[in-house]
């Protein structure tokens, strides 16, 4: 049966598979289908089609130029964090890390796009979801930028607003026991998110608490 729902569900799949094969500005809307309802029968032909006013872009295949990762990006001081020439090449990464919070190696491990790939959704995807993970980001997002005019390579840059390195808690739990035991307990517990600098996470958890009947 004729169903526009499936028509438009095919153009997301369509440009979906093109996302994983390099055509990053390519989108949904540069795809038309034409229908031709004239053959008779009840039946229907369609022509996908590419639409002749989509941009030379869209067609075209995007590989990874550089990448550059701001691994102490801040709003109130963007300016400052993103010098370019506070970058320092680590096994192909332009790592700008001015406090040196980090090794180069945790980005590495981390990254899943390599100078000279083609580009694909998979991989920027998982790189984000990656760095996300590690729990030591407050904030994380990228961008893509054509390297230079007419072009086909991507500068990928990564901002990444890092957690407090050390964090501290404590809490008061009151408790009710059904054998009429009552009481209090208190927890307080100690976290360093960046031990050794590689995003290692060392944890001490106490408490003490008292019942009486």
């Amino acid at each position: 049966p004729f169903d526009l729902d499936v028509i438009k569900a095919e153009r997301l799949r369509i440009d979906a598979s093109l996302k994983e094969n390099g055509f990053y500005f390519f989108s949904p809307e540069h795809l038309l289908v034409k229908t031709d309802s004239t053959i008779g029968n009840y039946l229907v032909n369609m022509h996908v089609v590419v639409k002749p006013e989509t941009p030379p872009e869209a067609k075209q295949i995007y590989r990874i130029n550089d990448v550059y990762i701001y691994s102490g990006y801040s709003l109130n001081t963007a300016r400052i964090d993103t010098l370019l020439s506070d970058a320092e090449l680590h096994y192909g990464f332009n790592i700008v890390d001015r406090r040196k919070r980090f090794k180069p190696r945790l980005f590495v491990e981390s990254m899943q796009f390599r100078s000279g790939e083609v580009y694909n959704r998979t991989d920027h995807n998982q790189t984000l979801s990656r760095l996300i993970n590690l729990n030591l980001f407050k904030f994380v997002k990228n961008r893509f930028e054509v390297a230079a005019v007419d072009s086909p390579k991507l500068d990928v840059y990564y901002y990444l607003t890092p957690l407090p390195s050390k964090s501290i808690r404590a809490e008061v739990t009151a408790i009710t026991r059904s054998n009429n035991l009552n009481g209090s307990q208190f927890n307080i517990s100690t976290l360093n998110r960046n031990l050794f600098r590689n995003g290692s996470q060392l944890t001490f958890t106490a408490y003490v608490g008292s019942d009486i009947q």
